[in-house]
Parts: structure tokens; sequence; C-alpha cells
């Protein structure tokens, strides 16, 4: 299932805009929110950590349902699943929704 991240460059590129984001918010919340710049790795590892959780979560929920709960179908078929961008479109939305919920209020 990580491989097919990997090879898949959509998903890529919209984790790697993400993390884009998440690097700004965590500069902002250190330098503006708490004056201070050795915040800043402390924050973007917990912002990091936090939203990759969230997205393989999805992912893997995503991917257990389209499989039927079928663990030993779940590496076969992930790929074909990610394949769809509107599977990742849909794994990438819930992730990022449950990590805004979730951190943000």
């Amino acid at each position: 299932m990580i491989r097919s991240i990997y090879n898949n460059r959509f998903y890529f590129w919209i984790l790697f805009v993400s993390m884009t984001f998440i690097s700004y918010i965590s500069i902002y919340e250190s330098l503006v929110i708490n004056r201070t710049y050795s915040l800043i790795p402390l924050f973007f590892i917990s912002y990091f950590s936090l939203f990759m959780l969230f997205q393989l979560t999805s992912m893997f929920t995503f991917i257990a349902v389209l499989c039927g709960f079928k663990i030993d179908k779940m590496n076969e078929n992930a790929t074909k699943i990610l394949e769809v961008k509107i599977n990742v479109i849909l794994i990438y939305t819930v992730g990022l929704i449950l990590f805004i919920i979730t951190k943000f209020i």
C-alpha cells in the first residue's frame, strides 16, 4: 500500500503541497503566536506526524471498505484503487478534514 503512494504522482504532489502549507503554519504559529524560533521544528514535526497519521488512516479505511474488509486482497487492490483520481481526492479530503477538526477546532 505504501508503494502505491510513491508510484502515484498525483497523490505525491498533493502531499507535497500540504507539507508546504504545514511548514507555513508551523512557522506562523511559532513566530507570530509564540514569538520564538526554537518551536518551529516542534510544531512542524507534530503537524506533519498528525497529518500523515490521518492520511494513512483514511487510506487504510477507504481501501478496506472497497475491498470488503478482506485483508489478503488489500495489497493487491490498493494499486488499482489509488490509480483512480477521485479515490485519491476522497482519501486526501477525509484525511485533511480529520486533521483540521483535530488540530484547529
